[in-house]
């Protein structure tokens, strides 16, 4: 039978007062008088505890701690391994354990634990298509489920890691008050988005009562290749990398005036490169009209793109383009990276 081992009690000199040269991991751990450690233990049969493992992502091996993370990394940098779980098993002898090397065909040359200590060496491992995680995710909060139709939803718990990426992110620090400026100048919507994989990530969105699509949202993803604010990154990048993304990229028309030819896209940035803006219409939202400009870091690469999202009906080609896209271009200047003088 296994024991949760979460406190221990400070009511004696003996006893253990905090986490050695730790004291905030101490006062984190320290409630109500007591020090919950997260140790598990098993009970004998004359009461005595014996200290088994953690509900931490460490285990105990012969004596010592040995994070599951750390060996987790050893095994994800392998190309073909997606994912890893290192997990604590019951000890059955106290000989030592076998590397992973001699049972595994995955690694050639090296053996896949190099960088680990003897103790940290796996006992075993076993190659699997895929991991369950709702019972993890569960645990820890991520998923809810509903006890009368027993089906998962999300929870709001996700949201904490939006909410820490939009607080901690200099990026969107450094663009909210030029954005708020843009949009209050415009009437339009203004966003911040950066370039993921093949992909623009909208991680600031400031919308006006004109917004053309509410459905957009921070967190929204849409393609690169055929978006203004994708393409005014992708324009800062070199040819090779250009060519990497397109050739991992589905291209396909969203709309008649989407441009998905590869040769066509390399002479539209080609021009990007030349203005210094990004223009789009109707390319994924039929009636949308978007201008762009990249904002670039110390080295010129392009680490994100503002852009102005107008609705066709409020549109008039004559005057907003250019003024639009002069309005992108000195804010996205003015957030860009000051360059370096070489």
């Amino acid at each position: 039978m296994f024991y949760v081992a979460s406190w221990l009690p400070l009511v004696a000199s003996d006893r253990l007062p905090a986490y050695l040269k730790n004291p905030d991991a101490a006062q984190a751990a320290l409630r109500n008088g007591r020090l919950h450690t997260g140790d598990r233990a098993r009970r004998d049969a004359n009461g005595d505890f014996f200290f088994i493992g953690r509900q931490t992502d460490s285990m105990r091996v012969r004596g010592e701690n040995v994070s599951a993370w750390e060996i987790e990394r050893i095994f994800a940098a392998h190309p073909a391994v997606r994912a890893s779980a290192a997990i604590g098993v019951a000890s059955v002898s106290r000989t030592s354990c076998s590397t992973c090397s001699s049972r595994t065909n995955l690694w050639t040359g090296k053996p896949c634990t190099r960088g680990l200590a003897s103790f940290q060496l796996p006992r075993y491992y076993r190659a699997v298509a895929s991991f369950e995680l709702t019972f993890t995710l569960a645990a820890l909060g991520y998923l809810f489920k509903d006890p009368d139709s027993r089906k998962y939803e999300l929870s709001p718990r996700l949201l904490d890691f939006t909410y820490h990426y939009l607080t901690s992110n200099e990026l969107v620090s450094r663009a909210t008050p030029y954005l708020q400026q843009l949009g209050s100048e415009t009437e339009e919507a203004t966003n911040l988005t950066v370039l993921d994989d093949t992909d623009i990530v909208f991680v600031l969105r400031i919308v006006s009562r004109n917004v053309f699509n509410a459905h957009v949202i921070t967190g929204s993803r849409l393609p690169a290749y055929c978006t203004a604010p994708g393409l005014a990154i992708l324009a800062t990048l070199p040819d090779g990398e250009i060519e990497d993304i397109l050739s991992r990229t589905n291209l396909v028309p969203y709309t008649s005036s989407t441009v998905y030819q590869p040769r066509k896209i390399r002479d539209r940035i080609a021009q990007i490169r030349k203005q210094g803006y990004a223009h789009t219409e109707d390319e994924y939202f039929v009636s949308d009209i978007s201008t762009a400009a990249a904002i670039t870091n110390a080295h010129g690469r392009g680490i994100g793109a503002v852009n102005i999202a107008v609705a066709r009906s409020r549109w008039h080609a004559d005057r907003d383009e250019r003024r639009f896209a002069d309005l992108v271009i000195s804010t996205a200047s003015a957030i860009s990276t000051r360059r370096r003088v070489e």
